[in-house]
């Protein structure tokens, strides 16, 4: 899994990178600026634990809408999970988005 890239990406209103994990570290450059500061992946090191799940801070309704979660390796898609989010109030101070793309699953 040492070349394996997280790409947790949106399509909705229009085409959003929303965190990327590639090289071993988070590539928050590669971010659309509408998630700046506002993400990470719940597992430091998901390579290890195959925990691939987005924690996303301080969530709006402006946040509801299908998130993708992409598995790279060696540039080859190997798995792609997409789930849908409907935040119906901002009540927390952040949620995770998914724990369920996950590499073992293939």
């Amino acid at each position: 899994m040492e070349s394996t890239n997280i790409w947790w990406s949106r399509h909705e209103p229009w085409p959003m990178i929303v965190h990327v994990y590639q090289s071993g570290s988070n590539c928050l450059e590669k971010q659309t600026w509408l998630y700046r500061g506002r993400t990470k992946m719940e597992d430091e090191d998901p390579r290890t634990n195959r925990n691939l799940s987005l924690v996303l801070h301080e969530p709006t309704v402006l946040d509801s809408g299908e998130y993708t979660c992409t598995i790279k390796e060696e540039e080859r898609v190997v798995r792609t999970k997409s789930l849908r989010m409907n935040w119906v109030l901002s009540c927390c101070c952040s949620v995770r988005v998914a724990k369920s793309c996950s590499p073992g699953v293939l």
